[in-house]
Order: structure tokens, then sequence, then C-alpha cells
């Protein structure tokens, strides 16, 4: 019981903690893995109980503050996109306050995507968007080409694959000329120092990525 308990609270501090690089979008699973044991664990008669409760009442505190920044970040992988914040608010969720935290992320990566085009179009025009037609020709003929957003279309292309060890910035930093605004946005958000995530309540990334999320954030919750 304590080893199971304690295990996932090692493992995250750890990554924490590790002097290597990493990148954002590795910590929302971490982080949810803790969050949800927690869940699980709190309100069983043991020897833990005060130990659970202690530990779960602080974690509520940084869950409610950063789980949307260290969800941006993991949709930001290509590998996950929205499946991985889908399962995961589903188990620890139910159905329909899943869904609205699935939507809250969403929402936020539209309103920081909106405004790096808005600071970058001046010397960018034309570039927002992503345009593609139907199969259908003769729909073609009678329908203006519909025209999406360069994060709308990198959220419905498929994911890679799950085991593919990806270098994520370096990944983003070659997606540059297919989806400039976009690449930019992730590269920042995924460049946001884990430590200073878990340890303060600012970003220290730059200062329009700052005000954006704060801002942002600010409006959604």
């Amino acid at each position: 019981m304590m080893e199971n308990f304690l295990k996932p609270l090692y493992d995250i501090t750890c990554t924490f903690l590790s002097r290597e690089s990493k990148t954002a979008s590795l910590y929302f699973l971490g982080v949810y893995n803790v969050y949800r044991l927690l869940i699980l664990t709190k309100g069983q008669e043991n020897f833990m109980s005060a130990v659970v409760e202690d530990v779960k009442g602080k974690f509520d505190k940084y869950w409610s503050e950063y789980s949307l920044v260290l969800a941006c970040s993991a949709v930001l992988d290509p590998r996950y996109k929205l499946n991985l914040i889908s399962y995961c608010f589903r188990k620890i969720y139910d159905d329909a306050d899943a869904s609205q935290h699935i939507d809250r992320v969403v929402a936020l990566l539209h309103r920081l995507f909106t405004e790096y085009e808005k600071s970058t179009c001046s010397s960018s025009v034309g570039m927002n968007v992503v345009e593609y037609h139907t199969k259908d020709d003769l729909f073609d003929d009678y329908a203006a080409p519909k025209q999406i957003s360069e994060l709308d279309w990198y959220l419905e292309s498929p994911t890679l694959d799950l085991n593919v060890d990806l270098d994520i910035l370096g990944f983003w930093s070659g997606m540059s000329k297919c989806y400039p605004y976009l690449a930019s946005l992730a590269r920042d958000i995924l460049a946001i120092p884990i430590s200073t995530v878990a340890c303060k309540s600012t970003f220290t990334v730059g200062g329009s990525l700052e005000s954006s999320l704060k801002s942002s954030q600010s409006r959604l919750t």
C-alpha cells in the first residue's frame, strides 16, 4: 500500500528535479497519475489516511492552477494531441466535467494561437490558414474552399506513433514552414522550464507567452 502510494510521488518529484533537459509535454501524464492515485486513495481507512488527506489538499491547488497549462503542452505533442488529455480527464471526472476540461484546454490553445497570429500578421499576411478541397469535384464547383487554422488542421491530422522517440522541439522547428504560427507557439509552451511550473506562479519563457497564458487562463477559469 505505502509503496504504491509513494512511488508515483517519488517518480514525479525526480522528474521535476532532474537536471536533464525535458519538454513540458512529458509532465502531464506524471502529474495525472499522482492526482488520480490521490483520488482513489482518499477516504480509505488506514494508517495513511492523514498523509493522503494532507498531500491531496496541497495537490488540489497545484492541479487547479497548472493542469490546464500542462494539458496544453501534452496536446502539442504530435504523438498525443487530444487523445491523452481526453483519456486522463475521463478517468478522474464524469463525462460532462471531462468534456468541459477538454474544451477549456482547446479554448486556451485557440486564444494563444490567435494572439500569436496577431503579433506576426503584419509580416506574414495570408499564412494563417490552410486550404483544402473535398474529394468530390462536383461539390467543389459549388462550394468555396474551406479554410481552417493551423491549430485546427494540426488537431484534425493523424497522431504520430506513440513509440516514436521524438525530439518535440526539433519536430516543431522542422514544421515551422507548414505551421509558422503554431510552431512558434508550440516551441514557447514546450520550452517552459518544468521547475518554473512546479514551483512558481509565473512563467519565465517570455513576456508575450507569459501574459497570454495568465490572461487567457484567468478568463477561462
